[in-house]
C-alpha cells in the first residue's frame, strides 16, 4: 500500500509540473472582430494561443470563438508582426482556405487556395527574394529573368512617376495583380488595391511592359500562376521614387 501511495503521489507531481510548464510557454488571448485584445471571452470573436519556441520564434494558433481553428503559423518576433514559415488559414466550417509560406514577413513561393466547400482555387505565386524555403516547396514558382533583384531593378527603372502626381504631392502603394501563363507571358494585369488613378496607371503600364518570364512548374510541367506585386510611389526631397514592396 505504501508503494502504491508513493507512485500515485509521483504521478500527481509530474502532472502538475507539466501543466505549470505548459502554462509558462503558452498563453491564451481573447480578440475582438478586428483582432484587438479584449479582457473577456464574452466580448471576443476569436482567441489565440501563443507558444514560445526554443529559438525565439512564436507559434500562434488562432481560433474562432466556437473553438474551430482559424489560423496557425510562426512569427519571428515577440510582437507577432513578422510572419516567418508555413501558415495555414481555415474557414469557419473547418475547411482549409489557404496554405503557404512567409519569408520574413512577406508571402513567398506558391500559395495553395480552396473554396469553403473544398474545391480548389487558382494558386497564388509570390516572389521569393531570398529563396528561404525553396527546399520545402516541391513546385517551382514563375521567375522574372535574372531573378527577384532584377525584377526590383526593372520596376524602379521603368516605372515613370506621373508628373501630375508629383505636382499634387500624391504618393502611395499600388498592388497590381497579373498572371504569368504557361508560356511565360504577362496576362490579366489589373489593380487589386488602388492608391490613386495616376499611380495606378503608371504601375499598370510598367507591369504590361515586363519581358517574358520563366513559367511556374508543377510535376515538371509548365503551368500558369498568379502574382500580386506591390509598387510603392514615394516623394523624397521633391523627387519621385519607385520601389517594390509596401
Amino acid at each position: 500500500m505504501w508503494l502504491i501511495q508513493r507512485i500515485l503521489l509521483l504521478v500527481v507531481v509530474i502532472f502538475f509540473a507539466s501543466a505549470e510548464s505548459f502554462a509558462q510557454s503558452s498563453e491564451r488571448e481573447y480578440l475582438s472582430s478586428t483582432y484587438e485584445p479584449v479582457s473577456h471571452d464574452s466580448m471576443a470573436q476569436y482567441y489565440r494561443t501563443i507558444v514560445s519556441e526554443g529559438n525565439g520564434d512564436k507559434t500562434v494558433r488562432m481560433y474562432y470563438i466556437s473553438g474551430k481553428l482559424k489560423m496557425q503559423g510562426t512569427y519571428a518576433d515577440k510582437d507577432l508582426s513578422v510572419e516567418d514559415g508555413q501558415f495555414s488559414y481555415y474557414y469557419r466550417n473547418g475547411q482549409i482556405e489557404s496554405e503557404g509560406y512567409y519569408c520574413k514577413g512577406q508571402k513567398c513561393g506558391i500559395w495553395k487556395r480552396w473554396e469553403w466547400n473544398g474545391q480548389s482555387k487558382a494558386d497564388r505565386v509570390y516572389p521569393d527574394p531570398q529563396s528561404i524555403y525553396n527546399n520545402k516547396v516541391t513546385d517551382k514558382p514563375a521567375q522574372f529573368p535574372g531573378g527577384y533583384l532584377e525584377l526590383v531593378t526593372f520596376i524602379q527603372e521603368n516605372t515613370v512617376y506621373p508628373k501630375e502626381a508629383l505636382k499634387k504631392d500624391i504618393s502611395g502603394t499600388v498592388k497590381v495583380s497579373f498572371r504569368i501563363d504557361e508560356g511565360g507571358l504577362v496576362r490579366d494585369v489589373a489593380v487589386s488595391e488602388s492608391a490613386h488613378y495616376f499611380l495606378d496607371q503608371a504601375a499598370l503600364e510598367c507591369v504590361w511592359d515586363m519581358p517574358l518570364w520563366t513559367p511556374a512548374e508543377r510535376n515538371e510541367q509548365s503551368i500558369g500562376s498568379n502574382f500580386i506585386l506591390p509598387v510603392t510611389f514615394a516623394i523624397v526631397n521633391g523627387e519621385g521614387r519607385v520601389r517594390v514592396g509596401n
